[in-house]
């Protein structure tokens, strides 16, 4: 299995050009040319090609951006106001597997001639492209087969709102008057309210099914399986009846099947706002696949985090979060990554004290049965793309929870410099969820007690600074936090695994 990423649009070069662009930007802008070279694992020359290659920056883009080498550093300068991502957007945008998708979405076939004079390529080129296409489209059960994209009906529409929601940038668009007017007309007969990135987000669905619905011939078999638990679900039959009416003008004839399908965009990105998702959520159904899987998981925090209580309202929350990823995974296959689930790790360990990722397997393990949006050979991406999202939920609960490490910040210097120095360290450590620092106390009881020379505490552990100010100190202290926090809250899940 492949974890699709955007930069799959892109050839080797391309590819690799964007690379260097991110590394000059994670350098501060500025980078020697050999080291550079080092980083990305190329040669000299060959870096030295793509930086004269990529010399189109400046007359593109003006004063906005610009690349400078001059033969030993090389330096990108942005803007305030402008952002790699633009150029990015332009790299992906002149890809051959941009152009294959998108012709795919305007024209729903092709005639292989029509495509290579359209793209200007060989034949040779776009069969190769093809292929590596489908190795992505794997992911979300589609694949190009005789000039059509092949695939659920639901599929498709998924991995052009991901594909679309990104590249043409749809966060940012306004929503026509036309297209408002719809967006409205489902806010009123459900009776909800939709939060403005929502509409836009409904808005590119809405496009997307106004140029699929003309289709031939969709194929629908597993949506109508999924739907099956929830053709009596009050927000279903509510939805069926508000899409059959309100797309009815469109010039072909709508199917039950749109009402299917949009019930499981608007689930699946948690188009409602929490309170609108807490009145129906007193509405639904307790037995149905996500709804077991969101009070199994639920549950399962709940346990993990007593005798701590999470108040009504954290619950109330982490339950909406959770059912948007569990909808997802029922209803939906694969993901297309944005961020590096890598930096994003990484990044969590800055700012948590408490190492979460084996409470996510566990809880991940734990559900099983008939659910196969959790089953790995079924959903790997977006399984995985799901566990950073349960990152950031039970992020969300250690931030709120009384739950901390407390450490006792002992320095013993002279007067002010002590005072300077101990404030900073304070001010850095209280930075991590989960973690209360002050200045030490011989009465009172901490976990963990920091100080530059020796120092005995009952039932504390220490740490001695080597030098006041250093990454390895920070590094290590954070690291010996994050050990203190776990052992503190390891225990076993007392919950039966949950069978569908």
């Amino acid at each position: 299995m492949i974890w699709v990423r955007f930069d799959e649009l892109l050839e080797k070069k391309e590819a690799k050009q964007l690379q260097l662009l991110k590394s000059l930007l994670l350098r501060g802008g500025t980078s020697k040319i050999s080291s550079l070279a080092k980083e990305l694992g190329i040669s000299k020359s060959s870096l030295e090609t793509y930086i004269e290659d990529l010399m189109w920056i400046n007359d593109t883009y003006k004063k906005e951006a610009t690349l400078f080498y001059d033969g030993a550093l090389v330096m990108l300068e942005l803007a305030p106001s402008f952002s790699l991502e633009v150029i990015e957007t332009h790299l992906y945008k002149d890809s051959i597997k941009y152009q294959i998708m998108n012709y795919l979405y305007h024209h729903f076939e092709y005639s292989t001639v029509a495509l290579t004079n359209r793209i200007g390529i060989s034949e040779s080129t776009l069969f190769r492209k093809i292929k590596e296409l489908n190795v992505s489209l794997k992911e979300f059960g589609l694949t190009i087969w005789q000039g059509k994209l092949v695939g659920e009906e639901s599929q498709i529409r998924y991995f052009y709102y991901c594909f679309y929601w990104y590249l043409d940038n749809y966060a940012q668009k306004e929503i026509s008057f036309k297209q408002q007017s719809l967006i409205v007309a489902i806010e009123r007969g459900l009776g909800v309210n939709f939060l403005l990135e929502n509409m836009k987000r409904i808005n590119l669905w809405l496009i997307i099914s106004k140029k699929r619905i003309s289709y031939a011939s969709p194929i629908y078999t597993e949506l109508k399986k999924a739907i099956e638990p929830y053709e009596r679900d009050t927000l279903y039959l509510e939805l069926k009846s508000i899409v059959l009416r309100v797309l009815g003008h469109y010039a072909v004839e709508v199917d039950e099947e749109e009402a299917m399908i949009h019930f499981c965009f608007l689930m699946s990105f948690q188009a409602m706002s929490q309170n609108d998702f807490y009145k129906y959520e007193i509405l639904r159904s307790k037995f149905t696949p996500v709804e077991l899987v969101d009070t199994f998981i639920l549950e399962s925090l709940i346990l993990y985090y007593a005798p701590l209580k999470l108040s009504h309202q954290l619950e109330s929350q982490v339950n909406y979060y959770l059912s948007r990823v569990h909808y997802r995974l029922y209803f939906f296959r694969g993901i297309i990554e944005v961020l590096s689930r890598e930096y994003i790790i990484e990044t969590e360990k800055e700012w948590s004290g408490h190492v979460i990722s084996p409470l996510i397997e566990r809880l991940f393990s734990s559900v099983e049965g008939d659910y196969e949006g959790l089953s790995l050979d079924h959903n790997k991406t977006l399984i995985d793309y799901s566990k950073l999202q349960y990152l950031h939920i039970i992020a969300l609960i250690d931030s709120q929870i009384n739950r901390t490490v407390t450490i006792g910040v002992k320095l013993v210097l002279e007067d002010v410099y002590q005072e300077v120095s101990t404030t900073r360290l304070i001010k850095e450590l209280n930075c991590l969820n989960g973690v209360r620092c002050m200045e030490y106390d011989a009465s009172k009881s901490f976990d963990l007690v920091i100080s530059n020379k020796p120092i005995n505490h009952a039932k504390a552990q220490t740490y001695l600074l080597s030098e006041l100010g250093t990454t390895y100190d920070v590094i290590h202290i954070t690291r010996l936090i994050r050990d203190i926090s776990t052992n503190k809250m390891t225990k076993e899940i007392n919950v039966k695994k949950i069978q569908l």
